[in-house]
């Protein structure tokens, strides 16, 4: 292989993207490079940074409305909490524009914290600004880090309450690993806002097969051990043809976790330290960045760092 062919030519995907194109289809179809998912789903989204905001800032009271149904479905289906709020986790949270709407229309204690992540820097970086400029109230309450939704950065059972919208939405291929790793971290509770291709027209289908997104959840479920208490379609929909249905979902119970979500070497229970700015697990001889003030928390970014162990 020639050293020009060992990456993904971002400039042509960006100039796909500019000419409307599909970046996932594109780079699934055409690259060279036999990238994994996780980081064509992570160019694609890089790409797209600013969009989402942009698209709500276009939009607001399209953005409210979706908001208010979204927080009413967690309100009348979060477990209910025994102490200062929930452990609150929103996987592939892009812009920040949902997760933060959303929040501040639940009530203050309704979250103890509210942790976020995206495979994306780009987009999360976007979204803090976003935060703290259009909901300041509640940033403060908000702990945002880059990482794998295949890999968390978690203890396992340590999350009363996992919530999406639309995260895991182009991985069918990989549904399940993607599941298994939230049943990992939950402890109670998934209120997952997703496709869905059961209600979807023929039309609809049709494009979500083309795109790969995910469908027969309570398979999913069934096969992990876990409940599907309700599947309730969503009112508003950005797109006709890509319905959303709120997933309430259980977990086996009888988990006994942790209380506090601290940051974990991705995928597993063994801890990371914060230090000199970073985060290092001892375990490992592994450091993960921090960039301008975003974790990023991803197996491949992890840097050889076993000097600090003489520390």
């Amino acid at each position: 292989m020639n050293h020009s062919d060992s990456f993904i030519n971002v400039a042509k995907v960006r100039e796909v993207y500019q000419n409307g194109g599909n970046i996932i289809k594109y780079l699934k179809e055409n690259n060279e490079v036999a990238a994994p998912l996780s980081d064509i789903i992570e160019i694609s989204y890089d790409l797209q940074a600013g969009t989402y905001i942009q698209h709500v800032n276009s939009n607001a009271d399209w953005a409210k409305s979706y908001w208010q149904e979204v927080a009413d479905l967690l309100l009348a289906h979060a477990p209910s909490s025994s102490g200062p709020g929930l452990t609150m986790l929103d996987v592939g949270s892009g812009e920040l524009t949902t997760l933060s709407g959303v929040a501040s229309l639940l009530p203050e204690d309704f979250a103890q914290e509210i942790l976020a992540f995206d495979i994306s820097w780009s987009r999360l970086i976007k979204g803090k600004s976003y935060l703290a400029s259009q909901h300041p109230d509640i940033a403060s309450r908000f702990r945002v880090f880059s990482a794998d939704m295949l890999r968390i950065p978690l203890p396992s059972n340590s999350i009363d309450l996992i919530t999406s919208n639309h995260a895991l939405e182009p991985n069918r291929s990989q549904q399940m690993e993607l599941m298994t790793e939230l049943f990992r971290v939950a402890k109670r509770r998934l209120v997952l806002c997703e496709p869905g291709y059961e209600i979807a027209s023929p039309e609809g289908r049709e494009r979500m097969d083309e795109h790969g997104y995910i469908k027969d959840l309570d398979s999913t479920v069934a096969a992990l051990g876990g409940t599907m208490i309700a599947k309730i379609p969503l009112n508003i929909a950005a797109n006709p043809l890509n319905p959303t249905v709120c997933y309430v979902i259980d977990v086996p119970p009888g988990k006994d976790g942790t209380d506090r979500p601290d940051f974990t070497l991705p995928g597993s229970d063994a801890p990371l330290q914060e230090t000199h700015g970073f985060y290092h697990s001892r375990q490992a001889g592994l450091s993960y960045p921090v960039l301008d003030g975003i974790p990023i928390l991803r197996t491949k970014n992890a840097i050889v760092s076993t000097a600090l162990l003489d520390e």
